[in-house]
């Protein structure tokens, strides 16, 4: 077609863009390097087992729960007789002590009996301080005193059942209970034994031996058969018949002139 003269042909001419990009490639060769350096680890393979092997892995495992199961019925059985001992009974008091339960004080502790056990104790105390004082002890007491608590002392000693109660649980307090203290009852029940410096028993008759504050202190236990627990029914103490034989003393100034 022809072109008429003054006129100009209109071309358009359009440019295409080309975008690299630069970051998914970086990101596409760091992938690929990875995956280069994951091809070269040694890569972990099972060992393979025979079926004879696993019959032995398999008779191993069941040696294994057999042991296991042994020693739980072992531990059982021991501890099923332990609670029947008199170290056990000691672990019951030294509880109910800590706890203040009175009520299961008096089922492990014949207050009565260990009050009668502490009569001729306290009665050869109050014999031995006739003597001059000795420097640093306590004072010696009057003859007349002496004679009035070693006539007495059957009635004065039973007199103070409250006080040599809460003197004998002191006692045990101190020297069992705090040893085991902040450990469960388990715990604690099967280390009493080991608080206490000697455990004896023939038949029903046992002794404790341990030491409260550093002085000796024997508990002879008993059978209960009704409570299927030993019963503290006797106590040796050269301190506490010592402590019981001054506050006697004390009370009864008016002798003593």
């Amino acid at each position: 077609m022809p072109t008429l003269p003054g006129d100009k042909s209109k071309k358009v001419t359009r440019r295409s863009r080309f975008v690299v990009d630069v970051d998914g490639m970086r990101r596409a060769d760091e992938e690929r390097r990875e995956q280069q350096r994951a091809s070269r680890r040694p890569r972990f393979r099972a060992p393979h087992v025979s079926p004879r092997g696993r019959r032995r892995l398999a008779i191993f495992a069941g040696a294994l729960g057999l042991v296991a199961l042994g020693l739980v019925v072992i531990g059982y059985s021991w501890y099923s007789g332990y609670r029947s001992s008199p170290a056990y009974s000691l672990a019951l008091l030294a509880d109910a002590a800590q706890k203040n339960d009175r009520r299961a004080v008096d089922a492990l502790l014949d207050v009565d009996g260990v009050t009668r056990s502490l009569v001729p104790q306290v009665k050869a105390k109050v014999a031995e301080r006739g003597a001059a004082a000795v420097e640093g002890g306590p004072p010696p007491i009057p003859v007349q005193v002496r004679r009035y608590v070693e006539q007495n002392a059957g009635v004065l000693v039973p007199g103070a059942r409250d006080a040599v109660r809460e003197a004998v649980v002191g006692s045990i307090t101190r020297g069992v209970a705090d040893k085991v203290d902040g450990y469960p009852f388990f715990v604690a029940a099967v280390a009493a034994s080991f608080a206490a410096d000697e455990v004896r028993a023939e038949g029903d008759v046992a002794s404790v031996s341990f030491k409260q504050d550093g002085r000796p202190v024997e508990l002879v236990m008993q059978r209960s058969g009704d409570l299927g627990h030993w019963r503290v029914v006797s106590v040796k103490s050269d301190e506490l018949a010592g402590r019981i034989a001054d506050n006697l003393a004390r009370g009864l100034p008016a002798l003593g002139r």
